[in-house]
């Protein structure tokens, strides 16, 4: 995990989501590691994985809004709106401030 999160820090993108993969073949409901993979899919184009990491992310950890912002953003850039909006409800409704933010922007 380690080696992946100082990846994703000098924007090695693709570097980190090799690291992460390790980590997950060894701890496969390591929250942290499929968050900061998505991260890492989102920065690189890869939205249908970053969809996917992050449903695996908020299924192990449903309280953080975070991650349902940050998948509501990759819908956003797949063309999925209501999908977006949808996740940005629930964060907002967590009280997220950027969800809150965009929802008022975009509704």
């Amino acid at each position: 995990y380690n080696r992946g999160y100082a990846c994703n820090m000098l924007g090695m993108h693709r570097e980190a989501i090799a690291e992460y993969d390790k980590t997950l073949k060894l701890e496969p409901d390591d929250y942290q590691s499929w968050f900061n993979r998505a991260l890492s899919n989102h920065y690189i184009g890869e939205h249908h994985q970053a969809v996917a990491d992050y449903g695996k992310a908020i299924a192990l950890n449903p309280g953080d809004p975070q991650a349902y912002h940050n998948r509501a953003m990759s819908h956003v850039e797949l063309g999925e709106g209501r999908k977006a909006a949808a996740d940005m409800r629930i964060a907002a409704r967590m009280g997220f401030g950027p969800a809150r933010q965009w929802l008022g922007e975009n509704e």
